[in-house]
């Protein structure tokens, strides 16, 4: 797979990427004013009367010292045609919030996931992972051939969360060989994407992988080989060759079930003291789009 070296156009004031912007920060504004009043939160410049109305992020003291910025804060961020940083940082706001999933927010995702700027790939095809489906896949699938690695990193790892074997399986195993796909970490994350494909291509192509020189991609490879097929041959490729050829009928026969890696930690020290965030740990489950009984 060759990765695009081209230069990313930068937006002006006429090209549709700016003109897209202005109108979803437009119409993100409405959203979110319509959303404050809905849940009595009160919006920038009113003057509540009561601290049932007054918004969380806007106390002074301690706590809003850990108050995330509210939320037409972060769509004003994320919708800046002039500073990638706060497109950056105002998609990531949004991706990761538990409303980040509907439809005019997935519009920005798809939008932001061709920005010239990296970072801004990275956090929209993030949020993509996070709340988006089948649907979106194909975004997700050209993200793998992006020049910056970081960018291909959160392709595979949001492949993870979605069940598309149409269209995610071939471009994934392409990824495993090491002359489609220099970086070690991202061929580790395609392994594990595979690990929810049921099919014989993509149990070669991980046995095959197990060759790989980086002991990372081994280990993901291994733990897709022991989901799908319930067996445990170790890194004996060998091993695997001749139990696959001769369970060729009932090669899936003891899987077992998919599903995606997370991100999970204990709590240091500091996060147990009072006002002090605890780690944003996330809970798995089965990719978005995964059919019913497996």
């Amino acid at each position: 797979m060759t990765h695009r070296r081209d230069r990313w156009p930068t937006p002006t004031r006429s090209s549709p990427v700016w003109s897209g912007r202005l109108r979803l920060a437009g119409t993100l504004g409405i959203l979110l004013l319509a959303g404050c009043q809905a849940a009595n939160i009160a919006p920038p410049g009113s003057k509540p009367t009561t601290a049932r109305t007054q918004d969380p992020t806007q106390q002074s003291g301690l706590l809003s010292m850990f108050a995330p910025p509210p939320p037409e804060t972060a769509a004003a961020w994320a919708t800046d045609p002039y500073d990638p940083d706060l497109r950056y940082r105002g998609t990531l706001l949004l991706g990761t919030a538990s409303w980040g999933g509907e439809p005019l927010y997935l519009e920005l995702y798809e939008q932001h996931a061709q920005d010239p700027e990296p970072n801004v790939r990275v956090a929209a095809i993030r949020a993509l992972g996070n709340h988006a489906g089948p649907e979106q896949a194909d975004i997700l699938v050209a993200a793998l051939d992006d020049p910056e690695e970081r960018v291909r990193l959160e392709g595979a790892r949001a492949l993870q969360r979605i069940h598309a074997p149409g269209v995610a399986i071939d471009p994934l195993r392409l990824m495993l060989r090491h002359e489609n796909e220099a970086s070690a970490e991202v061929r580790a994350a395609a392994a594990t994407a595979l690990g929810q494909y049921p099919r014989g291509s993509v149990v070669q192509a991980l046995i095959a992988s197990l060759e790989d020189r980086n002991l990372a991609v081994n280990h993901a490879s291994l733990e897709s080989l022991r989901i799908l097929t319930g067996q445990d041959f170790g890194y004996d490729r060998r091993a695997w060759s001749t139990w696959a050829q001769a369970s060729n009928e009932t090669l899936f026969a003891s899987a077992g079930q998919y599903t995606y890696p997370v991100f999970n930690r204990p709590r240091k020290l500091i996060e147990w003291l009072p006002f002090i965030p605890p780690p944003p740990n996330e809970q798995t489950g089965v990719p978005e789009g995964t059919p019913i009984g497996g």
